[in-house]
Formats: structure tokens, C-alpha cells, sequence
């Protein structure tokens, strides 16, 4: 009776990891959060974002990890990319 509970949880557990698989977010996206608020591109946070997001494409490598922080204040921004192994360099 043991071993059929055993065989009967490593199913469920393989078909719960599938649906995950099947149906789970893809792994190279943006997120960004709504409700924090709004800036004009013309403001020095817009501008801090773009010099930021220019300096984590230059300081990333290939295989790892680029962290970066631009501006001071309640205008700094800070930024962490990752550029893993089955990713092409175009992506990151």
C-alpha cells in the first residue's frame, strides 16, 4: 500500500512540474511595475533610466551578471541584467 502512495505522489508531483513547464511564464521578459508611479521622458529620471540601460548592455557579460546605478536621490535608478548560457548574445 506504501509503494502505490509513493508511485501515486511522483506522478502527481511529474505532472504538476509539466503544467509549470507547459503553461509558465517566459523566462526572457520585462516587468514593470504600474502602480509606482508615472515620469515624462524629458525628466532626469527618464534620462537616468536610459544612461543606465545603456551602461547594463556594456557592462554585462555573456555568462553572468551586469549591476548598475545611475543618478541620486528620488531619481536614482538601479538595474541588475543577467545574461545566461542558452541565451544568444543578440538577446542580452
Amino acid at each position: 500500500m506504501t509503494s502505490s502512495k509513493f508511485t501515486f505522489s511522483i506522478y502527481l508531483l511529474t505532472f504538476a512540474l509539466s503544467l509549470q513547464t507547459i503553461f509558465g511564464a517566459s523566462p526572457l521578459f520585462q516587468f514593470c511595475l504600474s502602480s509606482a508611479g508615472n515620469f515624462t521622458t524629458n525628466d532626469p529620471y527618464g534620462s537616468n533610466l536610459k544612461t543606465l540601460l545603456g551602461n547594463l548592455h556594456y557592462q554585462t557579460p555573456p555568462l553572468g551578471f551586469g549591476l548598475s546605478s545611475v543618478g541620486s536621490n528620488s531619481y536614482q535608478n538601479y538595474g541588475l541584467a543577467l545574461c545566461r548560457s542558452g541565451v544568444n548574445a543578440t538577446a542580452c
